[in-house]
């Protein structure tokens, strides 16, 4: 007798295709927060050792800005966990 095939991650059946291209873009996105981060929290560190207060404020608001999408966006695959168990 053959086991029955383990439920779906997600507890909803997505075709593979539209699965890998979620996961795919998912993870692209948060590359790419990822390195728009590093590149302000550079940007800030040239600005600060420049003594140039004007570059500094808009590298720390433009590292804020990217911090956050980048938490949200690693913070999306928990509620996108808690929906999917809650409604199905």
């Amino acid at each position: 007798m053959m086991p029955p095939p383990p439920p779906p991650i997600f507890l909803y059946e997505l075709p593979a295709f539209w699965q890998n291209l979620f996961v795919g873009v998912w993870v692209a996105a948060i590359i790419i927060a990822g390195a728009y981060l590093l590149l302000s929290v550079v940007q800030m560190r040239r600005a600060t050792s420049g003594n140039v207060p004007g570059r500094a404020c808009e590298a720390k608001t433009h590292a804020v800005l990217a911090g956050s999408a980048l938490g949200g966006l690693i913070g999306f695959g928990g509620i996108l966990l808690a929906v999917f168990a809650v409604f199905s």
